[in-house]
């Protein structure tokens, strides 16, 4: 398999460009760029791929020496952006899955691209996504949870402080501040 194209600034090579001879335009390769987004899927890319390898050692691609080198380097390169996050500011890495394999590649050789058999780029990117989705699921909620908590300590905190109530942005009656905080609450 051939190298991929040259990008129009840095000269490295792109997974997707195996048959072509040279790279797109400056402006469509910064309009298909995805990393400036799809680098906060970077933990969840790695810990896909960290499954993907029990799996390829299942199958029989990967050995066990093989897994541990592969474990290894996608936990280091975790750690390396956790500790230096400018080392995800380069503009010229195209996604967050080529920024992976080119680390695994650099650091493992060819064992390093071993970690795609078995699954496409699609695949990467819905599982990465998903869990990054559900992770954020799970943040968002946890301050759902502290806002109704906030909600309810006011209501139970103030229960007969009295306040207008509107009806069409026109006082209408007094109401209970505890009573308005449950109806956010609820």
């Amino acid at each position: 398999m051939s190298q991929g194209p040259k990008t129009p600034a840095s000269g490295s090579t792109q997974l997707w460009g195996g048959r072509f001879e040279k790279g797109p335009a400056r402006e469509f390769y910064e309009f298909n760029r995805s990393f400036g987004f799809d680098r906060r899927l970077l933990a969840f890319d790695i810990q896909g791929s960290l499954a993907h390898a029990k799996v390829l050692v299942d199958a029989g691609i990967l050995s066990s020496a093989e897994l541990a080198a592969v474990d290894a380097a996608l936990v280091r390169l975790l750690a390396e952006t956790t500790a230096d996050p400018s080392l995800l500011e380069n503009p010229e890495i195209e996604d967050v899955h080529s920024f992976i394999e080119g680390y695994l590649t650099r650091e493992l050789g060819d064992l390093g691209k071993k970690i795609h058999s078995g699954r496409s780029r699609n695949d990467q990117v819905a599982t990465a996504l998903r869990l990054w989705l559900a992770n954020e699921s799970q943040l968002a909620r946890a301050d759902l949870n502290a806002l109704l908590g906030a909600l309810l300590k006011l209501a139970e905190d103030h229960p007969e402080t009295i306040i207008p109530g509107y009806t069409h942005l026109q006082r209408a009656q007094p109401i209970l501040w505890s009573h308005w905080c449950l109806a956010y609450a609820e």
